[in-house]
C-alpha cells in the first residue's frame, strides 16, 4: 500500500531489487510507476528478470607426481549428461598453462572425456570424468597424465670401458611389432622413447663395429 500525499491525486514509486534469490544475479535496473489514488484499486505492478549467477568449468592437466608442471596439448570433449540442459558438445585442448576454461550456460552434471594426451604422456586407463556444476560455482578438474617411459641402451667397451659410437640396436615390444634400428651416438647410448608403460620390451644387438663381437643376448625390459 503506497500512500498518497495530501493534496496529491498520484505518486512515482520507484522499485529496486535489493537482493536476489540464492544462485541468481542481482538485477540492478531500477523500475518506476505511477500510483493513482481513486474510489477503485489502483494495483501498479513491476517485473524482475534474474539471470543465473555464471558458472564455469576448469580442467587443469599436469604431470602426475609433479602438480606444478603443467601440460599443453591435451585434448578434451565436453558434454551434459543430460542433452535437455544443453546439447553443446566442447572440443578443446589445454593451453601452456595446462588449462581449459570454459564458461556454462547452465548449471549441471558434466562429461569429461580426454580424447588425447599431451605429446610424452600417456592417458590413464580411465579417461572419462564425471563433474557436476552449481549456480554460481567455478569448479577446477585436475587430471594428472603420467610420462611416457623410456629405454637407455649404453654399448662400451668390456677391456677400455670406453664408450663404442656406432652399434646398431633392434627394439621390439615382446610379441610384437619392431620399433626400428636405433645407432649408439659418441657417448655409446642411444635413447629409445617414448614408450608406453606396462609393455615388455626386447633389445638385442644388430650390428657391432669390426674387430668386436657380435653379442647375441636379447634383453628383455618390462617399463611400469
Amino acid at each position: 500500500v503506497i500512500p498518497i500525499p495530501e493534496g496529491e491525486t498520484q505518486v512515482d514509486v520507484t522499485v529496486t531489487e535489493v537482493t536476489a534469490p540464492d544462485g541468481y544475479q542481482l538485477n540492478t535496473e531500477s523500475q518506476t510507476v505511477t500510483v493513482t489514488a481513486g474510489e477503485q484499486v489502483n494495483v501498479a505492478k513491476v517485473s524482475f528478470v534474474n539471470y543465473p549467477e555464471p558458472c564455469s568449468l576448469t580442467i587443469y592437466k599436469y604431470e602426475k607426481g609433479n602438480f606444478a608442471k603443467a601440460l599443453a596439448g591435451a585434448k578434451f570433449r565436453i558434454r551434459y549428461a543430460d542433452p535437455h540442459v544443453s546439447a553443446q558438445v566442447w572440443t578443446q585442448t589445454t593451453d601452456r598453462w595446462g588449462e581449459i576454461i570454459l564458461p556454462l550456460p547452465a548449471e549441471g552434471a558434466l562429461i569429461v572425456e580426454e580424447l588425447f594426451a599431451p605429446e610424452g604422456y600417456v592417458m590413464a586407463e580411465k579417461n572419462t570424468y564425471d563433474v557436476t556444476v552449481a549456480k554460481g560455482e567455478h569448479k577446477t578438474l585436475d587430471i594428472p597424465n603420467d610420462k611416457k617411459s623410456t629405454i637407455t641402451i649404453e654399448k662400451i667397451d668390456s677391456v677400455t670401458l670406453q664408450p663404442m659410437e656406432g652399434v646398431v640396436f633392434e627394439v621390439s615390444i615382446k610379441n610384437g611389432k619392431s620399433l626400428g634400428d636405433f645407432t649408439t651416438d659418441s657417448s655409446g647410448k642411444v635413447v629409445v622413447e617414448p614408450l608406453e608403460p606396462g609393455q615388455i620390451y626386447e633389445v638385442k644387438e644388430k650390428r657391432t663395429l669390426p674387430g668386436y663381437l657380435l653379442d647375441e643376448t636379447v634383453h628383455e625390459i618390462k617399463l611400469d
